[in-house]
């Protein structure tokens, strides 16, 4: 007998670490559209969900066990791969091999052309449904940017764009992440959903080392500065839009937002003609 699809999207989340257990299985808990089902982790133990929203699922070593205790996938599964970069396209083939065809990608996707040409080549097979988690792309904070980068160019002309997305992060932490892995891809995710990251972008790396990245990028007449910091003290996620013929930004967007167990202590906010816009928003809780 077949079996019977959830009325909800079962989640299943790969990869309990501090996002997928402290961060996102939250979120899922509270949205009325979702049910928690299991967890995928060859490296946590089940002591280590204690507490957390995960504490009471089924927890296995790897996708045979899911398989043989869950049965083939539905159409009402949901894989969340909350996992580093270098795992993805191994974790999807064995997920596709038992069955699973919907898909929630951490970023970056891809570390290189080859895995993203092979995920595509997957995608297309199986006909896989894949979303990728990325709470910029969903937020107010984003969409608000855009119109205003809209509105200055009818009215100036865009010169630069300066990113400065920073934070301390451990030795642990820095044996894991690079300077591109970390922080990198959300600044491109942000530039590619306000509509300025062009195929034709002309990209130079200015300066790198273990824990810094500062790039530029030309596209058209507006040059965009990435710069990231990995052993900063203050961490900041900065935007700054200046226009021809002022040396100070005309738009500054904050995105960093604080929050902690579901309380905001900072939110996210644009600074525009000396007014502060706070965005009242959980970005990650908008994007799930």
């Amino acid at each position: 007998m077949e079996k019977k699809k959830s009325k909800k999207i079962d989640i299943t989340i790969v990869g309990a670490g501090h996002y997928g257990r402290e961060l996102i299985a939250p979120l899922y808990k509270k949205n009325k559209r979702c049910s928690l089902k299991a967890v995928i982790s060859p490296t946590i133990e089940k002591k280590a969900l204690k507490s957390s929203e995960l504490e009471h699922l089924p927890l296995f070593p790897n996708t045979t066990e899911w398989r043989k205790a869950m049965g083939k996938p539905t159409v009402s599964d949901l894989f969340d791969l909350s996992v580093h970069p270098h795992l993805l396209l191994g974790l999807v083939e064995e997920l596709v091999a038992i069955g699973a065809k919907n898909f929630v990608f951490p970023k970056p996707v891809a570390r290189n052309g080859e895995d993203l040409k092979k995920l595509s080549a997957l995608k297309q097979q199986y006909g896989l449904c894949i979303v990728v988690a990325s709470q910029w792309h969903y937020s107010e904070v984003t969409i608000r940017l855009k119109e205003l980068i809209e509105q200055i160019s009818k009215e100036s002309v865009i010169t630069k764009i300066h990113f400065n997305w920073s934070q301390s992060m451990s030795q642990e932490q820095l044996n894991i992440y690079t300077p591109a892995s970390a922080l990198l891809p959300h600044m491109l995710q942000i530039i590619h959903s306000v509509g300025l990251l062009s195929p034709d972008v002309a990209a130079t790396l200015r300066s790198h080392s273990g824990h810094h990245l500062d790039i530029e990028l030309s596209s058209g007449r507006i040059i965009i500065e990435l710069f990231t910091d990995l052993q900063t003290p203050e961490k900041k996620r900065l935007v700054e839009i200046f226009v021809q013929g002022r040396e100070v930004p005309e738009v500054v967007g904050d995105f960093l937002g604080v929050f902690k167990d579901g309380r905001a202590f900072k939110y996210p906010a644009i600074f525009y003609k000396g007014e502060k816009e706070e965005i009242h928003e959980d970005n990650l809780a908008i994007m799930t």
